[in-house]
């Protein structure tokens, strides 16, 4: 008693720490904060009911081990998760970091972990404490802004990219046009040839008009078939210059999920340069310097977003109208760590000292008004720290800038798919549906394969699965991806259950796996598949790979 007056007794003080307990939990609960706790020499361990939730049991379900938790840590990211920890026993400093977790029913939780050792007296390890927040709300908003900052850097190059996909299809129109025109011509005059020589089918007479206009028509014509030949040439050289644009644009389409991968750097580098050159060459001279470097583990697309915003800057730190005067040079290399070095100089109006230390501020921008929402360099900070990499400045106002990324090798390589291949013998003749909602698609494909195959067009994945479940069978189905009443992944899963065998058999054509679920599907089958547009050669190379 003190001052006379009584304290808690053992049920209010138990009371009041089961209300604080609980608490506790709502405030976990709220934050999506779970917290655990492992005795390093018992080894024992427990976890707050955030933390359960998180890793999809239910409270109480499992005895809570170390090696649970890691073993619900995604597969890719545990060697990552344990080699921290193992680092934070030694270094006796904590860590943060972010992580995947595969929760017990199949669906994947974005992590950030923090991890912190508690020492004795004697400075020894004898616990460890941390917490698992779950990010998956935050990374749903940062994905969708990340596609916002990508669709405006797009925007920002539209057009460019019309001017760059426009100018081929002026001289393919035109050449096509010019084609057929001198087409229909000689199919007339060989039709004229064709009607004289019936006149006189023996050929006994003397030389008259038909000897000498067979003789010089057939020169003319011949001239004709050159110019023809020559046109659809040049034509091809426009096709494949426009299909050059539409893939290297294709880096940045797509779902916008963050799928990281092994990826080599310089390829995506170029793909960027070829379609900021519209933007640039008005401005400065681009000038390339791309050395080896290692693959990083990134997402391609936001890769490209980067690289892309960085150029874009550059570009608009040079006025128009002196482009021999300015420079912008693009650098790949290897550091001395192995890492992965990008660097874009430019000799553009440079920062001045006091925005420099906010150009990564998100909405932070010197640009006027309509100048851009500020985001582009913060997104490129957010991206790259995402992969373990940094971004640094160096600028003189009225000089120029450099920006350096600089990014880990990723820990395996990259993974790519065999070339076809190529067989000495001409493959056999075999039996191909080719199912695709475009009919001058399957014009074009049966027009192409008719002379050495059996070759069945159909415009609907429906009516295919319908002759394949009677028991048609092809040595090999040519499916478009995406169709608007059933789509190729659809008569994937269909026949998987009906008709193996032909499952395996199909090979995906695709513009691009423009929804979330044609991307996952693509990265789980193990079909082969063909990008649109692809060549013939390409085609026929895949064909003579498996009819063999």
């Amino acid at each position: 008693m003190i001052g006379g007056k009584a304290g808690p007794g053992l049920e209010e003080l138990e009371e009041r720490l089961r209300r604080s307990e609980a608490r506790l939990v709502e405030i976990q609960a709220i934050a999506r904060l779970g917290s655990w706790e492992w005795d390093i020499a018992t080894n024992a361990v427990t976890w707050s009911p955030e933390l359960y939730r998180q890793l999809g049991f239910r409270q109480g379900e499992v005895e809570p081990t170390f090696e649970i938790y890691l073993a619900r840590v995604h597969p890719d990211d545990r060697a990552f998760v344990c080699g921290l920890i193992g680092r934070a026993l030694v270094d006796l400093a904590p860590v943060d970091f972010e992580f995947r977790i595969v929760r017990t029913d199949g669906s994947i939780l974005f992590a950030r972990g923090r991890a912190e050792v508690v020492i004795d007296e004697a400075g020894r390890p004898v616990r460890m404490v941390g917490t698992g927040q779950d990010q998956s709300e935050r990374k749903k908003l940062e994905e969708q802004l990340v596609l916002a900052g990508r669709l405006a850097t797009v925007g920002t190059l539209a057009s460019g990219v019309s001017h760059e996909i426009n100018n081929p299809l002026s001289w393919i129109l035109s050449n096509v046009v010019f084609a057929g025109e001198r087409a229909a011509e000689l199919a007339a005059r060989l039709e004229r040839a064709r009607a004289i020589v019936s006149a006189d089918p023996s050929g006994a007479g003397p030389a008259t008009g038909r000897s000498l206009w067979a003789r010089f028509a057939g020169d003319e014509m011949l001239s004709e078939l050159t110019a023809v030949r020559d046109a659809l040439s040049d034509a091809r050289e426009g096709a494949e210059r426009a299909r050059d644009v539409v893939r290297d644009l294709g880096v940045f389409g797509g779902a916008d999920e963050e799928r990281r991968a092994p990826v080599h750097v310089v390829p995506i580098l170029e793909s960027t340069l070829a379609l900021a050159t519209n933007e640039i060459r008005h401005r400065a001279r681009l000038v390339r310097e791309l050395g080896g470097v290692p693959p990083v583990e990134a997402s391609e697309a936001r890769l490209a977003q980067v690289f892309m915003n960085l150029l874009v800057n550059a570009a608009h730190a040079i006025p128009e109208g002196r482009a021999e005067a300015n420079e912008i040079c693009v650098v790949s290399r290897t550091d001395q760590l192995g890492n992965a070095v990008i660097e874009v100089h430019d000799t553009g109006c440079g920062i001045d000292p006091a925005a420099r230390e906010r150009i990564f501020d998100p909405f932070f921008t010197t640009k006027g008004p309509g100048g851009g929402a500020g985001l582009g360099l913060s997104l490129c900070h957010a991206i790259v720290a995402s992969i373990g990499g940094r971004i640094e400045v160096t600028s003189e106002l009225g000089s120029g800038s450099t920006f350096r990324v600089v990014l880990p090798a990723a820990r395996c390589r990259p993974s790519s798919a065999p070339p076809a291949a190529r067989s000495s013998h001409a493959p056999r003749r075999g039996k191909i549906l080719v199912i695709d909602d475009e009919p001058m698609v399957l014009d074009g494909l049966g027009r192409a394969l008719s002379g050495d195959h059996e070759v069945v067009g159909l415009a609907s994945s429906r009516e295919a699965l319908e002759r394949l479940t009677r028991g048609d069978r092809f040595d090999l189905i040519l499916c478009d991806l995406m169709m608007p009443d059933t789509t190729g992944a659809d008569l994937h899963e269909e026949l998987t259950r009906v008709a193996p065998e032909q499952a395996e058999r199909i090979v995906f054509m695709t513009g691009g796996a423009f929804t979330p679920r044609a991307a996952e599907f693509l990265d789980r089958v193990p079909n082969r598949r063909l990008i649109k547009p692809f060549s013939l050669q390409e085609l026929r190379a895949l064909i003579a790979a498996i009819l063999v």
